[in-house]
């Protein structure tokens, strides 16, 4: 008689855990949290869903793991395909370039910019940063949900031709030299 209750604690914990399961599967397809072929991230797994069932969801890395994740344990959810995404440039170029050319050749090859993936022109913000050996120069692009690293590889590569064609050159880390003498040391940039 122990012995049985022993078992049925152990098949009433169990089934605990099931039904939490297919709770929160039940709410996740009735308010449609996230569909299949979504790109979401839950915990520290994020992928595309391939399959959502009552007891769990079945999620591709984009490397190609498959995680099989209990919906009982998915407590918060990020879905990247709902909204349109923003691809975000940085473009660093050498101090000694000049800012109005470099800014001409960004405007001009946004201009022409064509990916069937933007929703929008591409917009350039200006002058993000300025660092001891370059000035970053920003540009954003609004375009459909998952393709902003697409959009940002074919702008970075236009850009990279535009510059090479321009003369317009990266930035390039600079070396100090120490020059010592009479008991007094010199910097300088070389």
């Amino acid at each position: 008689m122990a012995g049985a209750g022993v078992i049925g604690l152990a098949i009433g914990f169990g089934a605990q855990s099931l039904v939490k399961d297919v709770i929160t599967g039940f709410f996740i397809i009735l308010e449609d949290q996230f569909a299949v072929g979504d790109v979401i991230q839950t915990g520290n797994f994020r992928g595309t869903v391939e399959m959502i069932g009552l007891r769990a969801t079945r999620i591709r890395s984009w490397t190609g793991e498959v995680h099989i994740i209990p919906n009982g344990s998915i407590n918060e959810v990020t879905n990247y395909s709902i909204n349109n995404a923003i691809a975000v440039i940085d473009i660093p170029i050498a101090h000694e370039e000049r800012l109005e050319q470099a800014t001409e050749v960004i405007r001009a090859v946004l201009s022409k910019l064509d990916d069937p993936n933007m929703t929008a022109p591409a917009e350039f913000l200006g002058v993000q940063a300025v660092g001891t050996t370059e000035v970053t120069l920003r540009v954003t692009v609004e375009c459909k949900p998952n393709s902003q690293a697409a959009v940002a590889r074919k702008v970075n590569a236009d850009l990279k031709k535009a510059f090479e064609e321009q003369g317009i050159e990266a930035p390039y880390p600079r070396m100090v030299t120490v020059h010592r003498g009479e008991g007094r040391e010199r910097t300088g940039g070389t």
